[in-house]
């Protein structure tokens, strides 16, 4: 049986201010808008291939900036490298590590959330992006293509292309367009709760 989990309604809903919001982007220098990342830096998460795939439209989005959040894992000097490779040193922020208290105003200013991963287990963060109303783009591995469904817009993590290309629709949809996914994705929350995951595993336990 797969049961899953749910986010955080509490923390990560519709209700976040423009204000933290504006204060969050301050803490962290963030000054135009943002394509987000959050996570451990580690080479299952595909940084290196998100850094790849925002290479490839930083000339139409000169106004854009890639945020990439998250303590420091394993082997995450090649990240810094490959920044510095493509000449985006000043287009790529690193945060750092993020304070729980930050995380949804962060998510909630991003104009794009990514998860590039080769692999994930639970796609926790992509549930509370499309719970503060940030659309998802997120690899078609794991358990993504179940969490984010048709809410979110699936790519190929070994494909920079791929990945530049779900970016790109989110960036320059229509307000009509960016509004129905913020929409579907507020719509495919409410399948997850802690109340839910909760019940499934009474009624597994029940039937064992």
């Amino acid at each position: 049986y797969a049961v899953y989990l749910a986010y955080n309604s509490n923390k990560f809903n519709m209700g976040i201010s423009d204000e933290n919001v504006r204060r969050v982007k301050n803490k962290y220098s963030i000054v135009n808008d943002y394509i987000l990342y959050l996570g451990t830096l580690k080479p299952s998460k595909n940084i290196e291939g998100l850094i790849e795939a925002f290479s490839l439209i930083t000339d139409h989005w000169p106004q854009v900036t890639l945020v990439i959040s998250g303590k420091k894992g394993w082997l995450y000097d090649s990240i810094f490298k490959k920044v510095e490779n493509v000449g985006l040193s000043d287009r790529v922020i690193f945060t750092g590590f993020i304070a729980e208290e930050d995380k949804p105003a962060l998510i909630k200013g991003a104009k794009v959330f990514v998860t590039p991963s080769f692999w994930e287990g639970f796609g926790l963060d992509a549930l509370s992006a499309m719970a503060v109303g940030t659309p998802v783009v997120a690899a078609n591995v794991g358990s993504l293509p179940e969490v984010v469904g048709n809410a979110g817009i699936l790519v190929d993590p070994k494909d920079p292309k791929s990945i530049a290309v779900g970016i790109q629709e989110v960036l320059s949809a229509s307000k009509k367009k960016y509004n129905r996914m913020v929409a579907a994705g507020l719509l495919r929350v409410k399948d997850f709760s802690w109340e839910k995951t909760a019940r499934e595993i009474l009624r597994i336990i029940t039937n064992f």
